[in-house]
């Protein structure tokens, strides 16, 4: 054990140290310092098991030093050397912190040794008990008579002006007849009312200014009518007052109906004397045996009393025998005082026997000390106080008390509170009383009567200290702490519940738990905790549950609660203790939100969709409902990404979701899956009409304009639709079909809904026959090229012609281009194909030459994935110079679309081409949007207007002006003009006579294999034949 020793003489020093070590087990590790500034550095530095502290150092003297060592560190123990036995001082350094103290005169090893263990030992229980809330609460609980703690409030002058309620026990609450939370409020003017005191306050303000004590008895009024008597007892507690309330109500009674026997003995002189033996010798001797026997039961030193009845019995005893023992007590020292001190030595005998002090004292000088007496003072034998003075075994605060005993013992005739001194100058709480004991004797005289309650002030104390300390650590706990009765009163209510629940505790204290419960909760409340106490069986005691609590304002919470009981002094009590979870369940709430919405958006995710999709199954199965399931595709939505960027097209997908949000029902479900798709459910919907009704005001809201960024951004929706239960199976199967709907949607031309059924699973079959057997069209050599010549309109002379692909397949037969071209260029196998196709043009237009047929331009359609082939010019250069076909023979046909989805890299792809050699047209023009100020960019050979307009001429005004646009603007940029679908003389005529140089038609000739090709270029021309003929 290491051990500071404080001490300034280095030889006594050094004894001290020889004493620790000499003899003992345990092992003394000692550190020296000569100064108070070198024991607080060394405190700081070194950590220590106990301290032995001469309180005479050079830089400090007396007290001051003990209280500068304590400051340091209040957990190490103190044992004081005193350099004389002044037991007075010893004492003081007991009360300002120090665990023992020894005298250095005689001191021995032994006595040393055993100091430093005790004040060790006594420094760790007092630490162990300020830790035992749980027992101070009982104790306070359990403790019969009243208690109570009233902080003063002082004004500006730092006068106590009022006080205010920190703690009362339920025995308190009881003797009051009011409420905790009344008493609270109220604080001592519920007691100056009741006992009708009015100077209450400024009495309790005496004893926190004087450090003084204060006992009276007096009757309370209640408000249920009854008038009990109580002793109360005020002692000062820091800055504030603990009070003491004992009911002495059937004390009185008892009081007044052996006064009464008393008196009616004392008629005959000769009897009081056996009276007063009876009393002292017969009665109050057997009913301390009683109280005695009566008090082990109660300990339940001889087992545990079952029967809640039996206990009272014995809690009955126990109080009934100390009423009638304090009594007797009370008649044998105040009320027959004045008897005993008049008469002759024949009561000497009774003051023997008495268990309080009780002397005679004249002008301060004793004159007769009972045994009692001097047992309480340390004096043996009793007669050896005669002659000493009083006032030397009376502490300071109290010797007004006996300097002035006729004013305030013996004319008021009663009790007050004072402390005495032993002869080691140890403190004794007692109660004083007073009578004259000779008047007509020379001096002053009286008896004085004095009654040891050191214990019960002592308990009264540590009571009060230890609820001071329960209640800073509740207050500091971040857990809000709520415990009720049995009837779901709230008792305790610390800081943080005040926090979470905005009440002041004394706002709820004394009122039902079920204020700070939701109305539903708090209704039930009550009748959970009345089975609990009935059954003894509960689901949530003992473990943590959420809840929903309530705020001073209504609003609702959620707190996670853990439930308890507590058994103190026979009565049942729930601790209730909470913590606030609303962060914690908005970031569950958030983690979920972020498992099942779409970030982008906010709408249900894939995952959230399916799951409320078997929910609507479900309910739709069970009530025969019927659900609509939709597919929404936006319509080229990836060239807003590509154009504008991907913060637009975000912006366009949130304002997408809103528009579809706002055209269906609650209960109705929009999802954003991914991307540009979002899918939909319909419940309880009528039939396909009502379904139709909604997919068409999404379509219309969908081509609506979408501003972002102050620019209007045009898009469209295709819309799958599947109907449940016509159409059946599984999630995946629905799922399933309603993507083979929208697929249709997109085919038919985008921007429209089209409702899932058997035939476009049947299409979707086809379809995937299609991929499958183009996938091997190429191996197989089931693909072949047919021409339809372009005729010079003026003379009538092939010119020139356009190679259309064809395929034939082996299990299929004859598959339309209308069908695998679109396949061919989703599935990308339009890239190897279209190299076959210009392989093959080139090698035929090598083999007519070689045929001695004239040199022959032939058109290619380029598709829009091969356009963006970045090794587009290198393949067909290769190919042009594998073959040898010049270069200005082959013309590559495309699309408008294909070129203003993004004008700047098409000019770049433009003139790779046609940097080649070839020639470049634009196929179809004037179905698609082209921006005239790209199209003059564009290094384009020739136009080709397209058959819508031209089939209807001369009928069509408004084709006729159209196509007479198209040929001036084109004539203006020195393109060259090719009309399709020519198939009369009178659109020839008329495409003549405005300028236009070429044409393509079924007049001139249908689409033929090589053998057909090679006729019509033999022929050289294809003359005019008559109205209404066209060629075969």
């Amino acid at each position: 054990m290491r051990i500071l020793l404080v001490e300034d003489n280095t030889t006594y020093a050094s004894l001290v140290a020889a004493l620790l070590d000499e003899g003992g087990r345990a092992r003394f590790d000692v550190v020296s310092a000569t100064t108070l500034a070198e024991a607080r550095d060394t405190l700081a530095r070194v950590q220590v098991e106990a301290v032995v502290l001469d309180l005479q150092l050079p830089d400090s003297a007396g007290l001051s030093t003990l209280d500068e060592i304590v400051a340091v560190n209040p957990d190490v123990p103190v044992v004081v050397l005193t350099g004389n036995d002044d037991d007075e001082i010893a004492m003081a350094a007991v009360r300002h912190g120090a665990q023992d103290y020894l005298c250095k005169d005689g001191l021995s090893a032994e006595s040393l040794r055993r100091a430093v263990n005790y004040g060790v030992a006594r420094k760790d229980t007092i630490n162990a008990l300020a830790g035992g809330g749980g027992f101070l609460e009982g104790l306070v609980n359990a403790v019969s008579d009243g208690l109570a703690a009233l902080q003063a409030v002082r004004d500006d002058h730092d006068a106590v002006v009022d006080f205010r309620c920190l703690l009362v026990n339920p025995a308190f609450t009881t003797l009051i007849g009011r409420k905790g939370v009344e008493i609270a409020n109220l604080g001592p003017d519920v007691l100056a009312d009741a006992m009708d005191w009015p100077d209450l306050v400024a009495l309790l303000a005496r004893v926190v200014s004087d450090k003084d004590t204060m006992t009276e008895e007096r009757q309370i009024r209640r408000p249920d009518g009854q008038a009990p008597w109580v002793r109360i007892s005020a002692t000062p507690l820091r800055d504030g007052v603990a009070l003491t309330l004992t009911d002495v109500t059937e004390r009185r009674r008892q009081q007044q109906r052996v006064a009464a026997a008393l008196e009616q003995a004392e008629a005959a002189d000769s009897a009081k004397t056996r009276v007063l033996h009876a009393i002292s010798h017969e009665l109050r001797t057997p009913l301390n045996s009683i109280i005695g026997f009566a008090e082990v039961i109660q300990a339940q030193v001889f087992g545990a009393l079952e029967n809640p009845q039996y206990r009272s019995y014995v809690d009955d005893i126990v109080r009934s025998g100390h009423g009638m023992l304090e009594i007797i007590n009370d008649l044998l020292d105040l009320r027959r005082l004045e008897e005993i001190a008049s008469a002759d030595k024949t009561y000497r005998h009774l003051i023997d026997l008495a268990p309080d002090l009780i002397c005679v004292v004249r002008d301060h000088r004793i004159e007769l000390m009972n045994d009692a007496g001097a047992a309480m003072l340390g004096v043996w034998p009793a007669d050896s106080m005669v002659g000493r003075d009083i006032r030397q075994y009376v502490h300071a605060d109290s010797r007004g008390i006996v300097e002035d005993v006729d004013a305030l013992l013996v004319v008021e005739r009663r009790r007050l509170p004072a402390r005495l001194l032993d002869m080691r100058g140890r403190v004794i709480d007692v109660e004083l009383a007073a009578v004259p004991y000779d008047p007509h004797g020379p001096g002053k005289s009286f008896m004085l009567v004095a009654r040891d309650v050191s214990d019960r002030q002592r308990a009264t104390e540590e009571i009060i200290q230890r609820e001071e300390r329960l209640s800073k650590i509740m207050d500091t706990m971040v857990e809000a702490l709520v415990i009720i009765d049995t009837e779901g009163i709230i008792e305790t209510f610390n800081a943080a519940a005040e926090k979470m629940f905005e009440y002041e505790a004394a706002e709820v204290l004394g009122q039902p738990v079920s204020i700070l419960m939701p109305d539903d909760i708090g209704a039930s409340h009550q009748d959970h905790v009345r089975t609990y106490v009935r059954t003894g069986r509960s689901r949530v005691m003992g473990m943590g549950r959420e809840v929903e609590a309530r705020r001073r304002d209504g609003t609702t919470f959620p707190v996670d609660l853990s439930l308890s009981d507590l058994k103190v002094g026979g009565r049942q009590l729930f601790i209730g203790m909470m913590r606030d979870i609303t962060e914690r369940k908005i970031a569950e709430q958030r983690l979920l939100f972020l498992a099942t919405r779409n970030p982008l958006t906010g709408l249900p995710n894939r995952a959230l969709f399916r799951d409320r999709l078997e929910a609507a199954i479900a309910r739709a199965d069970e009530a025969g409902g019927t659900l609509g399931i939709l597919f929404v595709d936006l319509d080229h939505f990836k060239n807003i990404n590509d154009t504008l960027g991907h913060p637009a097209g975000d912006r366009v997908l949130q304002m997408a979701g809103r528009r579809l949000q706002g055209h269906v029902r609650p209960g109705d479900t929009v999802s954003h899956q991914s991307g540009d798709e979002f899918t939909v459910i319909l419940e309880n919907v009528d039939g396909e009409e009502e379904v139709a009704e909604i997919a068409h005001r999404m379509l219309e809201d969908l081509s609506r304009p979408f501003e972002v960024d102050g620019r209007e951004i045009y898009t469209s929706g295709s819309i799958g639709v599947v109907i449940y239960p016509q159409t059946r199976g599984g999630i995946s199967n629905l799922l399933r079909n309603v993507d083979t709907a929208v697929n249709f949607a997109k085919k038919k031309g985008r921007n429209n809904y089209q409702f899932y059924s058997d035939r476009l699973s049947n299409d979707m079959v086809r379809r995937l026959q299609i991929e499958t057997g183009l996938r091997r069209a190429l191996e197989r050599n089931e693909l072949s090229m047919v021409y339809q010549v372009k005729v010079d309109l003026r003379t009538r002379a092939v010119v020139g012609a356009e190679a259309l692909l064809r395929w034939h397949a082996a299990d299929l037969g004859h598959v339309s281009p209308v069908e695998f071209v679109p396949v061919a260029e989703e599935t990308g196998l339009v890239v190897p194909i279209g190299e076959w196709v210009f392989r093959a043009v080139c090698m035929q237009v090598r083999a007519w030459m070689d045929q001695g047929l004239p040199p022959v331009r032939v058109g290619v359609n380029l598709s829009a994935r091969q356009f963006r082939d970045q090794r587009l010019a290198e393949t067909i250069k290769g190919i042009l110079e594998e073959t040898g076909v010049q270069p200005d023979l082959l013309d590559l046909e495309l699309t408008e679309s294909m070129l203003v989805e993004n004008a700047d890299e098409a000019i770049e792809a433009l003139w790779s081409l046609k940097n080649v050699g070839i020639t470049l047209s634009i196929d179809d023009f004037g179905t698609g949007y082209s921006s005239l100020s790209y199209l003059k960019r564009f290094p384009i050979d020739a136009l080709k207007i397209d058959r819508s307009f031209v089939t209807d001429i001369p009928s069509s005004e408004d084709d006729m002006a159209i196509t007479q646009a198209i040929i001036r603007m084109a004539s203006s940029l020195g393109l060259q003009l090719v009309a399709e679908g020519v198939e009369t003389e009178a659109q020839v005529e008329f495409l003549r006579a405005n300028g236009c140089q070429l044409g393509q038609g079924y007049l001139f000739s249908r689409p033929v294999d090589n053998a057909g090709m090679v006729s019509l270029l033999t022929q050289g021309l294809v003359p005019a034949r008559p109205a209404g003929v066209m060629r075969v």
